[in-house]
């Protein structure tokens, strides 16, 4: 029996819910646009979903589009304001890459709003199997001794300080290298750095710079205190785990955080009780500087069978059964793990053998993200079945 026939069901659609909706008086309306229309098995290709007519969208939307493997790009944000009337668009960037060929078709993705649906139009995708076969025995290391790669010196971690000196807030953003091949990891860091003596009125809203032509894993939120020219700071670190998908000149946007400061009383103010009583706040909104990255294609001499897998894995094999008869399943258990992308990960090549019906295989994925870089495991386990050839 075929324990993966849901896979070839048609999908539904995407429902997007969790709208923050405004008085925009543009009608919403739905977009959605591809990179390319035909591509091999080996390729990828960048979704773009483009929302007009509203203004904030709660949480980027989580996709699943039979045929493909999703990874989010990042999102961008625009508003206009013209002789009183608001209009805004908020774009979402997906990475797709195919896990099989043939034809394949983008779903119509809903926006629901005020009971009535909005819908993109559906998009057909041709995959091709192209030059190379799919999935990688070794899924090497290619791309594991690109320029700048080892950890950056006490010197290079140093703050980028405001250019007009130390402030009691201020926030900095630095990437491990500027340089990096197509699937490579650059670790993305953002600090808001605040001395101890600040106080903050109001929980700090946030927003991440824009990473439109990466795959983006957040890592997880560092917290420590650290000296600036013998002045003490309070660090509030983000990191990112940030994988490009082709090559070009790219530039990291600006993360921006909005906050209030509370002020200090003045001490020789008669009312000065209240003003510490009920606070008097200073808003403030801090930038980081956008980072320019150059992104190279991978070298010449790759293997004819590579995947696109770049970092260091280690393969390792195994059955769940030790007698074999006709008519009887059993299962292949490929482990893929080691550092880097482990999500995108295609499985292994396992030629046909004719006494065996093959059936999809279900992967499974473990990400750690604790740390400064992706690392973790893929498990395939694939259903086959021996019969009379």
């Amino acid at each position: 029996m075929n324990r993966r026939a849901w896979i070839g069901k048609p999908f539904i659609g995407l429902l997007l819910v969790g709208l923050a909706i405004s008085s925009a008086q543009a009608e919403p309306k739905i977009s959605a646009s591809v990179s390319a229309t035909e591509l091999s098995l080996n390729d990828s290709i960048t979704l773009k979903i483009e929302i007009s007519g509203v203004q904030q969208i709660d949480g980027m939307p989580q996709l699943q589009i039979p045929g493909f493997v999703v990874q989010s790009a990042g999102q961008t944000q625009s508003f206009q304001w013209i002789n009183g009337q608001t209009s805004a668009l908020i774009a979402f960037n997906y990475v797709l890459t195919p896990t099989k060929t043939g034809p394949i078709q983008i779903p119509p993705l809903t926006l629901s709003i005020g009971g009535q649906n909005y819908s993109s139009e559906p998009i057909n995708i041709v995959v091709t199997q192209g030059s190379a076969t799919q999935g990688s025995a070794t899924q090497g290391s290619a791309g594991s001794q690109s320029p700048a790669q080892g950890a950056p010196s006490q010197d290079q971690k140093a703050m980028n300080v405001p250019s007009e000196g130390l402030k009691p807030v201020f926030m900095s953003a630095e990437v491990d290298k500027p340089r990096a091949y197509v699937g490579d990891q650059i670790l993305l860091s953002v600090k808001f750095l605040r001395q101890p003596g600040v106080q903050i009125a109001a929980q700090p809203q946030y927003s991440q710079p824009d990473l439109t032509g990466f795959l983006v894993e957040p890592l997880k939120q560092q917290e420590y205190t650290t000296s600036i020219q013998g002045v003490g700071y309070v660090v509030t670190e983000l990191r990112y785990a940030l994988f490009p998908t082709s090559e070009g000149e790219f530039a990291i946007g600006s993360a921006n955080i909005d906050l209030a400061l509370r002020q200090a009383s003045n001490p020789f103010n008669s009312d000065s009780f209240f003003e510490s009583f009920f606070g008097r706040t200073q808003q403030v909104r801090l930038k980081t500087r956008p980072i320019p990255i150059t992104i190279r294609t991978l070298p010449l001499g790759k293997p004819a069978n590579f995947s696109g897998a770049v970092g260091r894995f280690k393969i390792s094999a195994k059955t769940d059964a030790t007698d074999f008869e006709v008519g009887k399943p059993f299962n292949v258990i490929v482990n893929v793990e080691g550092k880097g992308n482990i999500r995108s990960l295609k499985e292994p090549f396992i030629p046909e053998v004719s006494a065996l019906k093959r059936y999809e295989s279900i992967p499974n994925t473990t990400v750690n993200n604790d740390g400064k870089y992706i690392f973790g495991k893929k498990e395939f386990k694939i259903l086959f079945i021996p019969h009379f050839s």
